[in-house]
């Protein structure tokens, strides 16, 4: 009976090949880009683990204000397994400026010991080529007075080999281009270039002073075949230590035990992080490829039922059961999936494999360049679910056929039923909700996308259904004109439909558009009339006046002080914090980094320019224990008004009252913090300040010529004060968002190219109604031109309706998403836009053309005597 079915199933679809292949199109594009996606992040995310141990140089971490003493490593040493090996360095962010004080700039500086690295190499370039260094070498190319700078920072202070270097109460002799190091891999967010010299170097620099910042590491590497993780667990209960707290990029943050662990692994667990929630978003755009791809599916099944319900109704008549041919159906649903699945997966995976093998150099890893076989079963079930869900609406439909009438020319459709198409439709948007939180590890972002998407869609089919039977009723002289107009109002020809699928793709593409220069201007203008020119941090409280002046005595034209204290949140209305409660999912992750980061608290008498109360009050300035938070850290945390906050500040407890959420403009790049207490909460708390300056000079090489001035005249005079170049900063982040547009592009492209698979999915399911059009219009006197030009008419108007609903409602979309809840300023690239809109237009009309070729091109006769 199976055997019958399947032998059946394989038969049916014997010449008709090109149906065939455009089903397996549609699923083949969004399995393509979920492969590609899955194998780029699993990728990644396994190079890091893999040399994790190799990229930042040792197996366990310890880092505190001092170094391990002598009974802490004597633990250690008994605990460790033999073949052990230890080294130490500090590193501490502080300003590098040139020795004729005509420019300074912000760098990591670290003292190393003689057994650095203990893994891995170090490449230098002293002149006459790299020079890879392991440990044990360095005393011989790193003497005394001597540094490794990174050539960044010689290009940003134009100096070269040979040149000095001051940094804090000395001056160094720049040795070697410092080309490579453990630790300071591209995937690793630096703050700054490095610059290394030896650990008793960095003593006379008087930069590990008191109230420095200097942290010291302890770094231990063990045989290559034992597990880190296993002894960082051993050493974290022995010694009552914090497990790893989510924090900034690469962890950079203190945690509240005096004695921080890390095992490799972990230090790159927010890179990995990062890569997995921008790989989130990517997934769900491979999905809206899929979720196309299935539109375009349907229509083809629909169309293909259509024109086989003669072989259908001889198979009844013959005696097949209707759940036989039901089956059939299925079966061969399955078929066109598992091919399409494959099919996609192969592409994707040459694809990826090409893409790797160019691009490898992008990255400091191993990459392995293969496809996961996970992403590769993942998107071919996609692919399969997708054919079952897209074409089971139709293919039960047989069931109720009936075949005399079929035979006898009185039915030649498909017979209506309602519930049936609203129960698959609920169906498959349930599961559709359900892919997409798996997608986006969360069931509201997820879901929130699916509702956006059909929305969006239920707007364009309005919009369709509105503005099409008019379109139909225009009458125009030329005769193809007229003829493609008047099909915009066949429910047969689906035009609905294309202007649906179109119309989504042209909105997400508009959206990013919109995002991207919204997102540029945004930092174009903050540059230009609202960000400061240099952050200064770790200012001491006797030193920040004496910073003002000095600053304007060097060129700023304003100095805005805040003060800052560090503290963690303890617990909540009375509930500690336990970081390992939150469970997992974005939400999850949101909140624990909320909650367990390092807070920086201030204060301040009353609102800044680019703040604004938008829940409760502002706090009374001689009050004690209130809080006003920013609205995203309390929307991540969880937190609302009239909740209690214990704050743990250096070991006291001080509790506050949440009376107020602010609305924070963060991209003016001002002083905003998310926790701001009232003045006397923290009236005796120890306290370092925080300085925005400011530059007036429109002219960038003008501007930058002052913020290098300024920036060395700090360092000479307040050696332990670190500032931050804020253009340099903006910089960065346009080149890390330029690098990411690329890829939510190229996928965006791939969703548009699933769009037209659907517009030929409905030219296929219309073909045999097409090809008798033709053949009527050829018998009463018409051209070939004619029927080019009806073509020409009809895809026209469906390009234009769907690129400009699209485009219209990305506006509106782009407006509530940038400036109600990301809270920046909109720019629409209406050149960008239009732009895109004609280019719609002509690939669909192009697409058009070539998916009705075979119906214009057949004989007329041979048409009508097939009909009759």
């Amino acid at each position: 009976m199976i055997v019958q079915v399947l032998r059946f199933a394989w038969r049916a679809q014997r010449g008709r090949s090109g149906r065939v292949w455009l089903v397996v199109a549609c699923l083949c594009l969004g399995v393509l880009a979920r492969v590609i996606v899955g194998s780029a992040v699993h990728d990644v995310s396994s190079a890091v683990e893999r040399e994790s141990r190799t990229l930042v140089g040792a197996d366990l971490i310890f880092s505190a204000d001092t170094l391990l003493d002598d009974e802490k490593r004597s633990e250690l040493d008994a605990l460790l397994p033999v073949g052990s090996q230890h080294a130490t360095y500090r590193s501490t962010l502080t300003m590098a400026s040139r020795s004729d004080q005509q420019g300074a700039r912000l760098s990591i500086l670290k003292g190393v010991s003689a057994e650095w690295p203990l893994r891995g190499s170090v490449t230098i370039d002293g002149g006459d080529g790299p020079v890879e260094l392991s440990a044990g070498q360095l005393p011989d190319h790193l003497p005394s007075g001597s540094i490794w700078v990174q050539q960044d920072l010689l290009v940003q202070l134009n100096l070269t080999l040979g040149e000095k270097l001051r940094l804090g109460q000395r001056e160094f002799l720049i040795a070697s281009v410092l080309v490579e190091e453990p630790g300071g891999g591209s995937l690793m967010m630096s703050a700054a270039p490095s610059i290394i010299m030896s650990d008793q170097d960095l003593s006379t620099t008087g930069l590990d002073g008191f109230a420095s910042r200097v942290n010291y590491f302890d770094q231990y590497i063990l045989p290559i075949q034992e597990d880190p993780q296993v002894y960082a667990a051993q050493i974290r209960e022995r010694w009552n230590l914090s497990s790893p707290r989510m924090g900034g990029f690469s962890r950079q943050m203190r945690a509240p035990s005096e004695i921080r662990l890390r095992t490799a692994e972990e230090s790159l667990a927010s890179v990995d992080r990062f890569l997995n929630r921008f790989g989130d978003f990517l997934r769900f755009l491979s999905l809206l490829a899929l979720l196309l791809g299935s539109i375009g599916v349907a229509h083809l099944v629909r169309g293909f039922v259509i024109n086989t319900l003669g072989d259908h109704a001889l198979l009844a008549v013959l005696g097949a059961r209707p759940w036989r041919i039901v089956a059939i159906m299925v079966v061969q649903l399955l078929m066109l999936g598992l091919a399409g699945g494959l099919m996609g997966a192969l592409f994707g995976s040459v694809l990826y494999v090409t893409a790797a093998a160019i691009f490898s150099g992008l990255v400091d890893l191993d990459l392995g360049g293969l496809p996961h076989g996970g992403s590769i079963l993942w998107g071919v079930f996609l692919g399969v679910t997708a054919a079952l869900v897209a074409g089971i609406s139709p293919v039960l439909a047989l069931r109720r056929i009936r075949p005399l009438a079929i035979l006898r020319g009185e039915l030649t459709g498909l017979p209506k039923d309602r519930f049936l198409s609203n129960s698959v439709l609920f169906a498959g948007g349930g599961l559709a909700v359900v892919v997409a939180a798996v997608e986006t590890r969360s069931w509201v972002l997820g879901p929130s996308l699916i509702g956006g998407l059909v929305g969006v869609g239920l707007v364009i089919a309005m919009f369709a259904r509105f503005i099409l039977p008019i379109c139909a009723k225009i009458q125009i002289r030329t005769p193809g004109i007229r003829h493609g107009l008047s099909n915009l109002g066949r429910e047969g020809f689906r035009p609905t439909a294309a202007v649906v699928a179109l119309g989504i793709s042209a909105c997400i593409l508009s959206v990013m558009a919109v995002y991207r220069s919204s997102l540029d201007g945004a930092l174009d203008t903050s540059m230009a009339s609202r960000a400061p020119a240099l952050f200064a941090i770790q200012i001491p409280n006797a030193e920040v006046e004496q910073l003002g002046a000095a600053a304007r005595e060097a060129g700023a034209s304003s100095v805005q002080s805040a003060p800052m204290v560090m503290a963690r949140i303890r617990d909540v209305n009375g509930i500690a914090i336990d970081p390992d409660s939150y469970g997992t999912g974005r939400e999850a992750e949101r909140q624990q980094w909320a909650l367990s980061r390092e807070q920086r608290l201030s204060w301040r008498e009353q609102l800044g320019p680019d703040e604004e109360i938008i829940a409760g009050r502002w706090m009374d300035p001689e009050s004690k224990n209130e809080v006003s938070l920013s609205d995203n850290f309390a929307e991540s945390a969880g937190l609302k008004l009239g909740d209690v906050i214990t704050l743990d500040i250096q070991g006291v407890p001080i509790s506050v009252t949440v009376t107020s959420i602010r609305r924070v403009d963060w991209l003016g790049f001002q002083l905003n913090f998310f926790m701001l207490v009232s003045p006397e909460t923290l009236k005796m708390a120890p306290r370092q300040w925080v300085s925005t300056i400011a530059v007036i000079n429109d002219d960038s090489a003008q501007s930058a010529a002052q913020r290098m001035a300024i920036q060395a005249r700090l360092a000479n005079d307040f050696p332990m004060v670190t500032t931050i170049d804020v253009a340099q900063q903006i910089d960065k982040a346009q080149g890390v968002i330029g690098r990411m547009a690329i890829a939510v592009v190229a996928l965006s492209i791939i969703a548009f190219f699933a769009g037209l698979a659907v517009l030929v999915g409905i030219c296929a399911a219309s073909a045999h109604e097409r090809r008798q059009d033709a053949a009527l219009l050829r018998v009463c006197g018409a051209r070939n031109g004619d029927l080019r030009w009806a073509v020409v008419s009809e895809f026209t108007v469906i390009g234009l309706c769907s690129a400009s609903a699209g485009v219209a409602l990305s506006l509106v979309a782009s407006w509530f998403l940038f400036s109600y809840m990301l809270d920046f300023p909109v720019v629409f690239p209406f050149m960008n836009l239009s732009v895109l809109t004609i280019s719609m237009v002509a690939v669909v009309v192009l697409t058009g053309l070539l998916a009705t070729r075979a119906t214009r091109h057949q004989p007329p006769l041979t048409v009508l005597r097939e009909a009759g």
